[in-house]
């Protein structure tokens, strides 16, 4: 099959990025180790030095205590403390981890692929949810879990939620788990395995039994796209489609939830979502 040619602006664009070459895997289990885990430290040590930075602020302002949990009226500025955490991941990263990209797709092409991730991200995460409600028999309650929603009414909004579950949280995690720690597992391992373990953290990273098994079922497939198509913006895309589709289900009348939620039409998401994973599977091999 012959290379389509490449564009005069595609051909400048190719010109203009530097080169990133990642650092050597260390010798040694032990340095092996924090060299895979490294970016999730440093992750957590940003997130935690954010929200105590959130919660002085709060207690300044007399809006809370420091040490109190933050409730659905801090939407918006827990969504700035996520982007603060993505963006320090990307500046500490930026020179010594290259991100997956494929050179040779062209536009047209990443138009049509970027319509089959968001598809794709939405079927999964419906089917999983209603399945995760048929077996906990509240689907209210699991896709809450599913992301960390508190169980207070968003008082700030659709859209502050819509930004932080939509589009910051997937970044920030798109930027740590399918960026850094499955670059650089994959390196010390393979690629399977590298997918395998990214989803496990991915899904330990969620915290409870119900997000962490769900979790790691989105991670496998998030992983997978990522290397398949080469491209982290297909893992993002995917993850902010998923994010959007279940987060803004909260917010549909009655009539028309009670419809998206039956257990048929899970089975149909669910069906559909596998199916189209195995068609990208059989199309994109690794």
């Amino acid at each position: 099959m012959s290379r389509e040619p490449q564009s005069r602006k595609d051909r400048e664009k190719e010109t203009r990025r530097p080169k990133v070459t990642p650092k050597k895997v260390p010798e040694g289990s032990l340095l092996r180790a924090l060299y895979m885990l490294m970016p999730l430290i440093l992750y957590y040590l940003f997130r935690i030095g954010m929200l105590a930075l959130l919660q002085a602020g709060i207690g300044i302002l007399g809006a809370g205590n420091p040490g109190e949990e933050l409730s659905a009226d801090y939407t918006w500025p827990v969504a700035l403390m996520t982007g603060f955490t993505a963006l320090g991941l990307w500046l500490v990263y930026r020179k010594s981890e290259p991100m997956r990209e494929d050179p040779e797709r062209t536009p047209g092409k990443r138009w049509k692929a970027a319509l089959a991730v968001v598809l794709l991200g939405a079927l999964l995460a419906m089917g999983l949810n209603i399945l995760a409600s048929f077996i906990t028999g509240n689907l209210s309650e699991s896709v809450r879990d599913s992301l960390n929603i508190p169980k207070t009414p968003q008082t700030s909004g659709y859209l502050a939620g819509l930004v932080l579950y939509g589009l910051l949280s997937p970044l920030s995690e798109e930027l740590l788990f399918r960026w850094l720690l499955l670059n650089r597992i994959e390196r010390v391992f393979n690629t399977k395995m590298a997918i395998a373990l990214c989803a496990l953290f991915f899904g330990i990273y969620h915290g409870n039994v119900m997000q962490g098994c769900y979790a790691f079922l989105m991670g496998l497939a998030l992983a997978y796209i990522c290397v398949a198509a080469k491209s982290l913006a297909a893992a993002f895309l995917f993850h902010c489609s998923a994010n959007v589709v279940i987060y803004s289900l909260l917010f549909l009348p009655e009539g028309v939830r009670g419809v998206a939620e039956s257990l048929p039409m899970g089975a149909l998401y669910l069906l559909a979502g596998i199916g189209g994973m195995l068609l990208f599977a059989r199309r994109k091999k690794i």
